[in-house]
């Protein structure tokens, strides 16, 4: 019965050679064959070799072992398309083929927003060129042979695409949703005592039917006792939905190994620690600024402050010890709770001004008597030519203006800065701010 040119028949071949039997498939086109299986690994062992006297009439264009159509036919399906996708030359090197499947990569990959099919024909045109044996077959055959079982073409790009950027791996990198931060401000009575807080957030959610819709959703912040400042708190998949997220899979019952596992992002809530009028916080201890008297500095103290958590906390010094103007005391187990340890804390460290009274505040026989009581002076031996000056009083905010002025004009390469500073305030440091107070004689 005589066949169209285009037809092909199914048919096996039976070989029996040297003691070894064989059933080979074979596909007939026009008479001829144009496809072996692989039961021979792609061809026949030892090439023509396995028969003693050579080929069958009709088999010589198999003596390469390629297990193909004969040497020298035309190809079977399209051999340009895989050129086409990276927009190469059939001649590209090796390198050549790398810089194209690159910047194709890039530009259609899903995370980017491009069409998961097309990334996917990209990677499987840089898997078959790329390898020297696969795009010999695709060139003279076309894409059908590799189809076929000339070539595997079933490929993973997202491990293609990881093994050329160093991404490791063979899995598909997860596509998800961008995760969204929030500052969240916490007194520092709440990181002391505890607290729990309640922050309202508008998300977008994906139904069933692909549909976006806004909602508000309020999220319960537990604050810990002790909590640092800069904390992150991560809520999993509390971010904005979008179609082809977790959430959205679970609502449509769709397959998520199909969709590549695309996951709702996290909204991250950073503690930002308030400042606190009284109290400074240096991780587990605490330090405050307290005034004395010239009375209680000389004498000792007893004060009370009310603590973070509304206590009262009385503070004494020891007896008989003089408090120095600058000096510092630590009260031990007053500081922060120990996150972890709640029963430990840290440490009040307490920083002492001494207020001196004012030459009104007394009498002028309070001071004579006053400076009889106390230790004299050591009297001075002025030289013949020593210069002497009556201090002006200043603060230290006025020193540390004037100091600034003059490396501001000694870069300028002038001293019109001092210049003005003299002229606006009427002495070289200005005016303002608490002085040192003269007695008047």
């Amino acid at each position: 019965m005589s066949q169209g040119a285009g037809t092909i028949l199914e048919s096996r071949l039976n070989v029996e050679l040297n003691g070894r039997k064989a059933s080979i498939p074979l596909r007939l086109r026009g008479g001829m064959p144009v496809f072996f299986s692989q039961s021979f690994g792609g061809g026949f062992p030892g090439g023509s070799s396995f028969f003693s006297g050579g080929f069958p009439p009709g088999f010589e264009g198999f003596a390469d072992g390629g297990g193909g159509a004969p040497r020298g036919g035309p190809p079977q399906s399209d051999n340009t398309k895989y050129y086409k996708l990276l927009g190469i030359e059939r001649d590209a090197s090796e390198q050549e083929i790398k810089k194209a499947y690159r910047k194709a990569a890039i530009k259609n990959h899903p995370d980017k927003g491009g069409d998961p099919e097309k990334f996917k024909e990209i990677s499987t045109a840089y898997e078959v060129l790329s390898d020297p044996e696969k795009r010999k077959i695709y060139d003279q055959h076309g894409e059908d042979a590799l189809k076929e079982g000339m070539g595997e073409a079933g490929v993973d790009p997202f491990e293609i695409f990881n093994n050329i950027f160093g991404g490791g791996g063979g899995r598909p990198r997860q596509r998800k949703t961008q995760d969204v931060m929030h500052k969240l401000s916490v007194s520092l009575e709440e990181l002391y005592c505890g607290s729990t807080k309640k922050m309202a957030l508008n998300r977008h959610i994906a139904d069933s039917q692909g549909r976006v819709t806004k909602k508000k959703e309020v999220l319960e912040v537990r604050i810990e006792r002790g909590m640092d400042n800069g904390r992150k708190l991560v809520f999993k998949e509390k971010a904005d939905e979008m179609p082809g997220s977790k959430a959205f899979c679970q609502s449509a019952a769709r397959s998520l190994d199909k969709l590549a596992g695309c996951i709702t992002g996290d909204v991250i809530l950073i503690i930002s620690q308030m400042q606190h009028p009284k109290f400074k916080r240096g991780g587990a201890h605490l330090t405050m600024e307290h005034e004395l008297s010239l009375r209680e500095a000389l004498f000792g103290y007893e004060f009370a402050f009310t603590h973070l958590d509304k206590r009262q906390v009385i503070v004494t010094s020891p007896k008989g010890c003089i408090t120095q103007p600058g000096s510092w005391v630590c009260v031990q187990g007053e500081g922060m709770p120990i996150k972890g340890n709640q029963f430990n804390k840290g440490n009040l460290f307490i920083h002492f001004t001494v207020k001196f009274p004012s030459p009104t505040e007394m009498e002028p026989d309070v001071w004579n008597k006053l400076a009889g009581l106390l230790p004299a002076p050591q009297r001075l031996k002025p030289h013949d030519e020593a210069d002497e000056h009556v201090a002006k009083p200043c603060t230290e905010t006025e020193m540390a203006k004037q100091i600034r002025a003059s490396a501001q004009s000694a870069s300028q390469g002038g001293d019109a800065a001092t210049e003005d500073s003299e002229s606006e305030h009427g002495h070289p440091f200005g005016g303002g701010g608490q002085q040192v107070q003269c007695q008047q004689q």
